[in-house]
């Protein structure tokens, strides 16, 4: 009889390929994670020090974002650091002292010659502000965006520039009883819709009307030393309105946004309801309530 030809692996083999298999896999997971890890080779001693993360004074688990985060290595070795944000494996820091960009969860390595590296615990950077927190001009956060966003227009050349996060509600109302325009039947140009235009829409009513009551209540508005604040358009009240318990105060009435209804319906503008629900539009000689917001 003719045997077949092939290969074959007898079981011990099967069972060596697996466990080398799964030692590189483990080996290059631990690029990624942390947890106070040590990772050492065949004979070699772990680092005998432990690693305290601390915000120049006390040690953290967590800090706001831009607060530096300094790792303490306890042992006398000479050491080096190798700063990581978690989930990659790109060095963003070889220094003691790091501070973080962006939120998320950071660790650091610390590595000396003729030891096995270490791994400090995972120490989370939050934002610096959550929604309800008061901000710089004194008002509530009611919207937060990482990715940020532009203020300004191209049709007036009003820019604030930058890149913003935070949007921030005046801890106040700046009128009650306030028209949209005394130019009923101007067009405005005040369409902006998405969060941050709200700058530029109150530029280009001013533009037209520099004495437009919402507008320039907004625009003379000085909370907290600051004095960029500007009316809200219709998206930035929906936010408004979303966190409304967060920003507290408003008025059992209607607010004025900065956007026009429509550019072929130029005499009425959005409003929306702070203290209820609900937003429709209303003729711009119409008084109404105003809350100014600034973006930071």
């Amino acid at each position: 009889m003719n045997a077949k030809k092939g290969f074959y692996f007898s079981a011990p083999c099967i069972c060596v390929a697996l466990i080398a298999l799964f030692s590189l896999t483990g080996c290059e997971d631990s690029l990624i994670r942390t947890g106070g890890a040590s990772s050492s080779g065949p004979g070699t001693p772990a680092l005998p020090g432990t690693i305290t993360i601390t915000d120049g004074t006390n040690p953290v688990n967590s800090v706001k974002i831009g607060a530096p985060l300094t790792a303490v290595y306890s042992g006398s070795e000479t050491v080096s650091y190798q700063w990581r944000k978690y989930g990659t494996a790109t060095t963003i820091g070889t220094n003691p002292t790091y501070t973080p960009s962006d939120t998320g969860r950071y660790f650091v390595t610390v590595r000396a010659s003729g030891y096995s590296s270490k791994t400090g615990d995972l120490v989370t950077v939050a934002p610096q502000y959550v929604i309800g927190d008061t901000g710089p001009g004194g008002g509530k956060i009611f919207y937060y965006s990482k990715e940020g966003f532009t203020v300004g227009t191209v049709k007036d050349g009003v820019y604030k520039g930058g890149t913003y996060h935070y949007l921030e509600a005046a801890p106040a109302d700046s009128g009650t009883t306030l028209k949209w325009t005394n130019y009923y039947s101007y067009n405005h140009g005040t369409t902006g819709h998405d969060i941050g235009t709200g700058y530029a829409n109150t530029a280009a009513i001013l533009a037209v009307d520099n004495a437009a009551p919402a507008a320039r209540a907004c625009k003379n508005a000085n909370f907290g030393g600051k004095n960029d604040w500007y009316l809200p358009n219709e998206y930035e009240m929906r936010m408004m309105l979303v966190n409304k318990a967060a920003i507290g105060g408003f008025t059992d009435a209607w607010y004025w946004s900065s956007t026009q209804a429509r550019a072929s319906n130029f005499y009425s503008a959005y409003a929306t309801h702070l203290s209820g629900s609900g937003e429709t539009t209303f003729d711009t000689n119409y008084t109404l309530c105003v809350r100014a917001i600034r973006a930071f």
